[in-house]
Parts: C-alpha cells; sequence; structure tokens
C-alpha cells in the first residue's frame, strides 16, 4: 500500500496517490482499520458459569497490542524522559509505524489510527521531522491517511489546531475533545505530549493526579479498543549532579532496575505511577547517540528497546534505528545461565516445561528467563509465548 516518497512526482502520479487514498477513504468507516470492533460475545469464551451468570458468557479475547510488549489497547501508557532528549520524535516515528502497520524500533505494530496531541512543537519543526522520518521509512500517501494531528503551535488557519487550542488548559473540555476524535477512530492510539502542556495539574498532588487519571480510564471505558500514551519530562532534582538523572550510571539503572530509575527521577510524577505502563526512555551513552526504552506493565517488565539515532545525507536527524546494546551496559548472563537457556525449547509456553520431565524447576526457569529477558535473549509475545531475541549484547 505503501508509496515511495519522491520530490519529482508527476501530476499523475499525485492523481493516482489521491484516487487511491480516495478509494480507501469511501469504504466503510472500520475498513480504515486493520483491526475489527471486537464483538461482545463469543464462541471461544465459554464459561462453566455461563449460563448461570451473564457476567461469565464475553470474551476473554486480550485487546490487540499498539506495539508488541509495550502497549495494547484499553491501556494508559506514561514516557518519561528528560528535556530535549527525542520523545517528540520517537513518538513521531511510533505515529508512522502504527499508522502504516510496521515496526517499530524492531517490535511488531497493530495498525490503527493515530491521535496526536502537541503542546509544544512549532508546525514547521513537527512537520520537517516527521517527513524526514517518513522518508526514511518510505511512507507513502496512504500510509498517513489515518494520522490526525492537533498541535498547539499549529499553522495559522489550521481548523484543528485552533479547536485544540480552546480546550487546553481545561480538563473536562480536554477529555470531551478527545472522545470527539475516538468516535471517528475508535481503536486509534492517542498521543498526548506532553501531558502538562495540555492537561495542567499540580504534579505533586496525588488527588489532582487521580482525577485526571479517572478522566482518561472513562475514555477508554467508552472506547477500549484505544489506547492513549503521555509524555512527562523528569523534573525531580534537575539541578542536582547527584541525581540519577545526571549520572552517567542512569542508563544502566535504568535497564537494570527500572522501579529504581522511576523512584528517583520521577517520583514527583504521581500521575505516571497509576499508568498501566510506565516507559522510561534514556541516554546508555555520554553523547546521547544510544538510547534505551525500558520500563514495566502490571506485572512484568517490559522489554529492552534499544535504538540509536540516525542521521540522513544532509546531515539531519530523521529518527531512529534498532541496535544492540552495548557491552559495559547490562550485566551479561553467566556462562552457566547460558548453556541452560540454550537448552530450552524455544518457543515455548512457561507452564509446558516448568516442573517437567526434561524441563526445569519452576523458580529456577522462573529466574533464567526473567535474567534472560533483561539482558535481551528472550522475550514474551503477546500469546504469552517465550521467544527467542537474538543477540542483542554485542
Amino acid at each position: 500500500m505503501s508509496t515511495q516518497p519522491s520530490s519529482n512526482l508527476t501530476i499523475n502520479d499525485v492523481l493516482l496517490q489521491e484516487l487511491a487514498c480516495d478509494s480507501m477513504e469511501e469504504t466503510p468507516v472500520n475498513s480504515l482499520y486493520e483491526l475489527p470492533i471486537q464483538p461482545t460475545h463469543s464462541s471461544e469464551a465459554s464459561s462453566i458459569f455461563g449460563a448461570a451468570n451473564p457476567f461469565f458468557a464475553h470474551s476473554t479475547e486480550e485487546a490487540p497490542f499498539v506495539v508488541d510488549g509495550l502497549l495494547r489497547g484499553q491501556q494508559i501508557g506514561s514516557l518519561t524522559a528528560d528535556w530535549n532528549l527525542g520523545k517528540t520524535p520517537a513518538l513521531q516515528q511510533l505515529a508512522i509505524c502504527a499508522g502504516a502497520g510496521l515496526p517499530f524500533l524492531g517490535r511488531a505494530t497493530t495498525r490503527r489510527p493515530v491521535i496526536v496531541l502537541d503542546g509544544e512543537t512549532p508546525y514547521l519543526d513537527y512537520r520537517t521531522n516527521f517527513e524526514r522520518i517518513a522518508q526514511r521509512l518510505s511512507i507513502g500517501s496512504c500510509d498517513v491517511a489515518n494520522l490526525r494531528f492537533f498541535l498547539r503551535y499549529g499553522h495559522k488557519g489550521d481548523a484543528n489546531a485552533e479547536a485544540f487550542r480552546a480546550v487546553i488548559g481545561r480538563s473536562k473540555e480536554a477529555g470531551a475533545f478527545i472522545k470527539e476524535q475516538l468516535k471517528h477512530f475508535p481503536n486509534a492510539l492517542v498521543i498526548i505530549d506532553p501531558l502538562m502542556e495540555i492537561i495542567p495539574f499540580k504534579e505533586t498532588d496525588p488527588f489532582a493526579a487521580l482525577s485526571i487519571f479517572h478522566q482518561l480510564r472513562e475514555i477508554l471505558a467508552d472506547f477500549p479498543q484505544a489506547a492513549i500514551l503521555f509524555t512527562l519530562h523528569l523534573r525531580k532534582g534537575a539541578d542536582d549532579p547527584k541525581n540519577l538523572m545526571n549520572s552517567a550510571s542512569s542508563g544502566k539503572v535504568l535497564l537494570q532496575n527500572p522501579r529504581r530509575w522511576f523512584k528517583e527521577v520521577a517520583g514527583t510524577n504521581k500521575i505516571g505511577a497509576h499508568a498501566d505502563v510506565r516507559l522510561g526512555m534514556c541516554a546508555v551513552t555520554g553523547d546521547e547517540q544510544h538510547l534505551v526504552l525500558k520500563g514495566f506493565t502490571r506485572g512484568k517488565d517490559a522489554p529492552v528497546v534499544s535504538f540509536v539515532r540516525t542521521i540522513n545525507v544532509d546531515g539531519e536527524y530523521d529518527g531512529f534505528v534498532e541496535h544492540p546494546l552495548p557491552k559495559d551496559v547490562l550485566v551479561d548472563l553467566s556462562e552457566e545461565q547460558k548453556k541452560q537457556l540454550a537448552k530450552l525449547p524455544f518457543p515455548f509456553h512457561f507452564n509446558e516445561i516448568a516442573d517437567k520431565e526434561g524441563g526445569m524447576p519452576r523458580a529456577s526457569l522462573h529466574r533464567l528467563l526473567k535474567a534472560a529477558q533483561s539482558a535481551g535473549y528472550a522475550h514474551k509475545d503477546q500469546h504469552q509465548v517465550w521467544n527467542r531475541s537474538g543477540p542483542v549484547i554485542q
């Protein structure tokens, strides 16, 4: 479906692209989405209690993932990083990949609409950066048809920007604005960048944070196929050289102990503590060219996403590409652990080999897989199947 971007398009090329996108828009609304809206009932969700109580008659199928291992439908995610580290370009690349169904930094996405609410970036900067990334990824006109942009500093006369500015700073109105957009794109990924610039509140007040989060939860209750990802700046101890966020070891701590990292560098952001998915973004090299995403979801750690900035032929940044972690960033598995890992019959479900003949004791297997996941040797997909991740460490 993608068309290679080019600055030498003829008028016939442009007309053909417009006709292709027009024909897609004329189809029924749900055909715009790779995801169908899930039915309430499912024959696969039969239960021994279904006949006695309608509560047990509904589908137990999980909402489809947005980015495999990081975020799925009906989840609220937070992305925390220092100012000017590259959150917005990373989110631009995520919007492009999710809108086109392309992998995001090596992790699969499910194609869906994306609604972007940006409270900081001027139109010219946003558009220029976006188009550089899109060109590198060979994105065509039809691949951006599902994207909706609402910029506080949008171009003069942009109706979307004017409508968005009218609700900035007003919590209830901003929530209603998001709901209105989701009526047109009910399974969209909603990106709010950054949250505090659009729905401001006292970040150290837990009651204010709960109020905002309740509002976001209500949105997803109405649109269970959608997902929300908002960004937060690191604020705690920004001027303290002893603070972890200013330390060369910050990236290593994020990778090895994300809970400690969030507590030390994002402890004042009460809203982030309520998210279903908490992701941190941090540099692992002094020149800030090599970065990682790491965090945790409810009940488990998120996989490591390691990537570097890319530069085009004109010497300008045009997004990120996945890249192996440096050797000195993570504590590698021991030789014995590597031998044990090599014997595991990937891919597999945990219960297929835990405490089974020829397998491993449950506790030992759990520790090995957790260590392998942290070191980048294995990951668990959306079906709870463990897979090899390949050689992540150089």
